[in-house]
């Protein structure tokens, strides 16, 4: 696993180009003889050199990933004569330049790119990317984002850009055309995210919130700055402090480019950065009280469904009964509607979401599941199970199997058939098709006396 990355750099926007380098410490702790170690980069970026002890000789070649052939990545492959075991800890360094290319033809949202907006990040596979298992995307998911490393960056842009980041800016200057800018991580993470526009910069000292925004979004970042202080208040008094709490930074992102959540900040795509509801906001810092999934591969449930249940919470807390009634009839809707696209969803239960690609529907169900749950226990027993699950879990991987016993423990007994039902089985999603949710509450309400 890597344990710690120094990324540098240097950027030319007009010619839509960029030289890199990457200083990766990796730690092993498997045991077993290793004489080759492989990274992934975005496929418009060339590597030029690989430097490191004990490095025999290096190639790279273009491949498609096995399970997911429109997805292509160049590969670097490094072969060593013998592997330093400095504590059983690898250092080495990759070269490389080229351009950005976007995978929007695999995943819409990722359409990172170099130019008047540029975005890097691991989505892209913008910088080398430790390849720990095979050459196939589920692998890969789970490898990035099992992750925890700690990481600088050292951006050289032209003047008049800004560099954003989620982490601690340490460093500016300005050197003939050039601006630095030095950031390091707060806490380890699993992905580095770098947003570079001729972005303005609103901030509130007191709870280290800082949000970058377009120039003419200004009015947006206002309200944005509020909707975080007030959402981060309602979230403690519900879930307790958040698992890690080292501050807090958004950053405004293109029209349709993938809002996203690290530990430390959030990436909120226009779209909902100017949303006067503000439910991205409401979701991804919801994302602050996640615990780590041990799921192989993960259903997402673990994150994106306990994400989607806290911003309703939100919502509800914040827009209204009304809405948040509405919003759970559009859910059932949507999970309807990714049925008939996706009938496999009837055979799949939630807990196999990621082993068969149907991770999106996690955000649906997960939420569905939560507020069922949430009907049948009462406001104190779940938001003690919550907690409870949250602070267990805060430095050890969680599994579907934790949460089960986490609410028996706290909640009693009974409670077990139904997550053992929602989890394991299809049975509820059939129900949610058939039913209006607060029906299905009711019918469990009979089945749990």
């Amino acid at each position: 696993m890597v344990s710690e990355y120094v990324l540098k750099l240097k950027l030319n926007i007009n010619d839509r180009w960029l030289r890199g380098s990457s200083r990766v410490t990796i730690v092993d702790h498997s045991g077993r003889p290793i004489d080759t170690i492989r990274f992934i980069l975005n496929h418009g970026l060339k590597p030029i050199d690989v430097k490191g002890e004990c490095i025999n000789k290096w190639r790279w070649y273009r491949k498609s990933l096995s399970d997911l052939r429109d997805l292509i990545v160049n590969v670097i492959e490094i072969i060593y004569d013998k592997l330093p075991r400095k504590d059983k800890r690898i250092e080495l360094t990759i070269d490389y330049e080229g351009s950005i290319k976007d995978y929007s033809n695999v995943f819409p949202y990722v359409k990172d790119c170099i130019g008047e907006y540029t975005f890097i990040r691991t989505d892209a596979y913008s910088y080398p990317i430790l390849l720990v298992n095979g050459l196939k995307f589920h692998d890969l998911v789970s490898s990035v984002i099992n992750q925890r490393f700690k990481y600088r960056i050292e951006v050289d842009v032209p003047q008049g850009y800004v560099v954003a980041n989620v982490g601690k800016l340490v460093n500016h200057k300005i050197k003939d055309e050039y601006e630095t800018y030095v950031y390091v991580s707060k806490v380890p993470s699993w992905r580095i995210d770098i947003a570079i526009a001729k972005f303005e910069v609103l901030e509130e000292k007191e709870n280290d919130l800082k949000v970058f925004y377009l120039p003419e979004d200004k009015e947006y970042a206002i309200r944005i700055l509020d909707a975080l202080k007030n959402c981060l208040k309602y979230y403690k008094e519900l879930f307790g402090k958040p698992v890690r709490w080292n501050g807090y930074t958004i950053i405004e992102l293109p029209e349709t480019w993938g809002s996203q959540a690290d530990y430390t900040g959030m990436l909120l795509e226009r779209k909902s950065f100017a949303d006067p509801y503000h439910v991205g906001v409401y979701h991804e810092l919801a994302h602050l009280w996640n615990a780590q999934s041990a799921e192989q591969p993960p259903s997402r449930f673990l994150d994106e469904g306990f994400a989607s249940y806290f911003q309703l919470l939100a919502e509800r807390r914040f827009i209204g009964d009304k809405w948040f009634k509405k919003r759970l009839r559009k859910a059932r809707e949507k999970l309807k509607d990714l049925v008939k696209k996706t009938p496999k969803l009837l055979e799949v239960p939630l807990a196999d979401y990621g082993r068969y690609y149907l991770t999106d529907a996690s955000y649906l169900v997960g939420a569905l599941l939560l507020y069922v749950l949430h009907r049948l226990v009462g406001d104190q027993c779940f938001y003690k199970a919550i907690r409870r699950f949250l602070e267990k879990y805060y430095e050890r991987p969680a599994t579907l199997e934790s949460f089960i016993e986490t609410f028996v423990e706290v909640c009693g007994s009974k409670i077990r058939s139904f997550l053992e039902e929602w989890l394991y089985t299809t049975k509820p999603v059939k129900l949610i098709i058939e039913k209006d949710v607060d029906e299905v509450v009711e019918q469990y309400r009979r089945t749990l006396k």
